[in-house]
């Protein structure tokens, strides 16, 4: 397929929803490679697949910062008779506690230094190693069998 505004158009649509590269070639009829060629060489094309791209992004960012810290939310609005007669709107919240795992992926990406599951140990003083004579080995195929 050759480059046009029209397949460009359906590849931002595809990616801004949220598609991944691949489905979004298979959408217009191209192969990755020549994705990957066109944004290497149409600076115009790179810039609008980098901004469609960043749009699911944000969403997805969003709404894990809100589960990991919780939130309210409308679970259903109802219409009821004021003191008066005239209809009045109540509304049922819900609170969503937050989400353990959510935090832990946030403070992990967010803040590594501080939250990284890696350990850096340090050792002082001297490593002692001793030589073992092939004597005390044992020799291949012949280790006992249960």
């Amino acid at each position: 397929m050759k480059y046009n505004q029209e397949t460009v158009d359906i590849l931002v649509r595809h990616i801004k929803g949220g598609s991944t590269i691949t489905s979004a070639c298979d959408a217009v009829g191209i192969n990755k490679t020549t994705f990957y060629d066109w944004m290497k060489t149409k600076p115009n094309f790179s810039n609008a697949i980098k901004k469609a791209q960043s749009i699911p992004n944000k969403k997805v960012e969003k709404a894990l910062y809100k589960s990991a810290v919780g939130y309210l939310t409308t679970v259903a609005k109802y219409q009821v008779k004021g003191p008066k007669g005239e209809p009045q709107t109540k509304t049922i919240k819900k609170k969503i506690l937050p989400n353990i795992t959510a935090m832990i992926f946030w403070l992990k990406n967010k803040m590594p230094d501080e939250w990284k599951d890696k350990q850096d140990i340090e050792h002082s003083g001297s490593v002692i190693t001793y030589e073992v004579s092939e004597k005390f080995m044992p020799k291949k195929g012949k280790g006992k069998k249960n």
